[in-house]
């Protein structure tokens, strides 16, 4: 079930905070690159949050001394789950910290000037 919860909530706003870094890059808005810089870090925030402590859907490296003294039948794949997951989130944080980066450093260069959008025109319809 918080599968399906994180999956619908990160998912939606992955793709606000992307559709006004994708739009402020390309029409050279800052306002709409800066509310991507925004929501990004605090995704960030709450990445690294997941990434090193324990949550009711997530477990990050702090559940470690839990999972190994458990002594559950899955205690060995509970243990190896907390690696897995923990290491997942710090490998999104370094792509969304990279993301974060290349937005701040071409945000101010906009579309070539001289371009072309491929998007048609509605005016000859």
């Amino acid at each position: 079930l918080y599968t399906l919860f994180n999956l619908a909530l990160y998912g939606i706003l992955g793709f606000y905070s992307v559709y006004h870094a994708y739009k402020g890059l390309v029409t050279g808005n800052m306002g709409l690159s800066a509310r991507y810089m925004i929501i990004q870090g605090v995704v960030l925030v709450y990445m690294f949050l997941a990434m090193l402590t324990p949550g009711s859907s997530f477990n990050g490296y702090m559940s470690l001394k839990k999972a190994k003294e458990s002594d559950a039948p899955v205690a060995d794949f509970y243990y190896g789950w907390v690696i897995v997951e923990a290491t997942l989130w710090v490998l999104n944080m370094l792509l969304v910290g990279y993301a974060l980066y290349l937005v701040l450093v071409n945000r101010r260069a906009g579309r070539p000037s001289g371009t072309r959008s491929n998007i048609p025109s509605l005016a000859g319809i």
